[in-house]
C-alpha cells in the first residue's frame, strides 16, 4: 500500500499538512510522491502522466498504483546499492591479493640475491685454494679476503631479510587497513540505509494513524507498527491495523454518531424556542394593533371629549416596541 510514502503521507482525514508542511498542496502532490517513493525529482513525462491521472491530490489507492508501476526502478536502485557493497568487498580482496603478490616478488628477489652471493663466495674460495697451492702467504691473504667477503655477504643478507620482512609487514598492514576501511564503509552504508528505512516507516505509520483513526499515533504504537510493517504497507497489513484498532474505531464512530444525534436534538430545541419567540412576538403585535385601534376609537368617539394626545402617543409607543 505504501512505498517510502503513501496517500496517508499525502492526505489523511486532516491531511499531513499540519505535521509535514504543505505536502499535498495543489500541483505538488505528484512531485512529492516521486521524492517520497523514488527519492528523486519527477521526470517531465512521468509528472505530466500522473498529474493527468491522479489530479492535484493523491488518494490512498493511487499510491498503490504508483508503487506498482515504479517497482522496476525501486528494484534497480536496491540492486545498485547491493552492487556498490559488492564492489567494496572486491576492492578489499584486490588489496589483499596485491599484498600477496608483493610478498611473492620479495621472496623471488631474496632467492636471486642469495644465489649471486653464493656464486661470488664459491669463486673467492676457488681463488684462495689456488693461491694456497703456490704460496702460503697468498693463501693466508686469500683466506682473509674470503672471510671478509663472507662477513659482508652475511651482513647484506641480514639487512635484505630485514627489509623484506618490513616490506611484507607494511603490505599486510596496508591490506588490513584497506579491508577495515571497506568494512567500515559498508557498516556506515548499512546503518544509513537502516536509519532511512526507519524514518520512512515511522512517517508511513503516522499517516496510517491519521488515515484510519483520525489522530496522532502514540509512540509505542508507532514503534510497534513501524517494526512490523516497515515502510511498505500492503492491503493485508492495512486490514491487520484496522482489526487491531477495531475497538477504538467502533468507539469513535459511536461518539461521532452520538454527537450528530445531540446536534440534531439541539437544533430541534433551538427551532422550537425560535418558533415560540415568533409566536409570542406575533401575539404581542396583534394585541398592540388591537390596543391602537381601541385608543383611536375612544378618542374620536361620541363622548364630546375630542382626541386625547397622550393615548395616541402611548399607542404609537406600544406599536413601535412590539414591532408592529
Amino acid at each position: 500500500m505504501i512505498i517510502q510514502g503513501s496517500p496517508e503521507i499525502l492526505q489523511g482525514p486532516r491531511g499531513l499538512n499540519n505535521q509535514f508542511g504543505a505536502f499535498n498542496a495543489a500541483g505538488d502532490a505528484v512531485e512529492n510522491l516521486y521524492l517520497a517513493v523514488l527519492g528523486r525529482e519527477a521526470d517531465d513525462g512521468g509528472l505530466a502522466y500522473f498529474q493527468d491521472r491522479f489530479g492535484d491530490t493523491v488518494e490512498f489507492e493511487e499510491v498503490l498504483i504508483f508503487q506498482q508501476m515504479a517497482a522496476a526502478e525501486i528494484q534497480a536502485r536496491n540492486a545498485y546499492f547491493a552492487e556498490e557493497a559488492a564492489k567494496s568487498a572486491v576492492d578489499a580482496a584486490n588489496a589483499r591479493a596485491s599484498a600477496a603478490a608483493f610478498q611473492e616478488r620479495q621472496n623471488v628477489g631474496l632467492t636471486y640475491f642469495f644465489e649471486v652471493e653464493n656464486q661470488a663466495a664459491n669463486a673467492t674460495s676457488t681463488a684462495a685454494a689456488t693461491a694456497a697451492e703456490t704460496a702460503t702467504a697468498a693463501a693466508a691473504a686469500a683466506t682473509a679476503t674470503a672471510t671478509a667477503a663472507a662477513a659482508t655477504a652475511a651482513a647484506a643478507a641480514t639487512a635484505a631479510d630485514a627489509a623484506t620482512k618490513k616490506a611484507i609487514a607494511d603490505a599486510y598492514a596496508a591490506a588490513q587497513t584497506a579491508a577495515k576501511a571497506a568494512a567500515d564503509a559498508k557498516t556506515l552504508a548499512d546503518k544509513q540505509a537502516a536509519d532511512a528505512l526507519r524514518v520512512r516507516a515511522l512517517v508511513v505509520v503516522k499517516a496510517l494513524y491519521l488515515q484510519v483513526l483520525g489522530r496522532e499515533g502514540d509512540q509505542a504504537g508507532l514503534d510497534y507498527f513501524a517494526d512490523r510493517f516497515g515502510d511498505v504497507i500492503d492491503p493485508d497489513e492495512l486490514q491487520v491495523f484496522k482489526d487491531m484498532s477495531k475497538a477504538e474505531i467502533d468507539a469513535r464512530n459511536a461518539y461521532l454518531a452520538d454527537m450528530a444525534k445531540k446536534s440534531k436534538e439541539d437544533a430541534a430545541k433551538a427551532k422550537m424556542i425560535a418558533d415560540g419567540f415568533a409566536a409570542t412576538a406575533a401575539k404581542a403585535r396583534a394585541e398592540a394593533a388591537a390596543a391602537n385601534k381601541s385608543v383611536f376609537t375612544t378618542t374620536t368617539g361620541g363622548g364630546g371629549g375630542g382626541i386625547n394626545p397622550m393615548l395616541i402617543l402611548a399607542a404609537a409607543a406600544a406599536a413601535f416596541f412590539v414591532g408592529g
